[in-house]
């Protein structure tokens, strides 16, 4: 008798109908497995996609943020060192510097701090 199924399933009529059954079971349980194991990789797919796409978002305002401090952070600190850098100055043929000891110390930290 033919029962319409793939050759793969010939000789079924000779197979229990409860043993056909569950092969035809298992092999829907298996499919539907396999689709929704592939939905399930493709959803996580989507999520690190969205998560990379926000790393770099975040990476570029990091960017952006830090050359802006930067640059508000030098500005005035190359103030402050030029200014240091004066002060440890001599002029020539003075007699006394005009700095005591304790002040050029300071000054000394100050323009090696700022040129670290």
């Amino acid at each position: 008798m033919d029962w319409g199924l793939p050759p793969m399933m010939m000789g079924a009529e000779q197979i229990p109908l409860y043993t056909l059954l569950s092969l035809l079971s298992a092999t829907a349980l298996l499919t539907v497995t396999a689709l929704a194991s592939q939905v399930e990789r493709e959803r996580i797919k989507h999520r690190l996609r969205e998560a990379r796409t926000q790393a770099e978002h975040s990476n570029r305002a990091k960017n952006v943020f830090l050359a802006s401090m930067s640059h508000k952070f030098r500005t005035p600190l190359n103030t402050v060192i030029g200014f240091a850098e004066v002060l440890t100055w001599r002029e020539e043929g003075a007699a006394a510097d005009p700095l005591t000891a304790d002040q050029r110390d300071y000054v000394n930290q100050i323009v090696q701090a700022g040129q670290q």
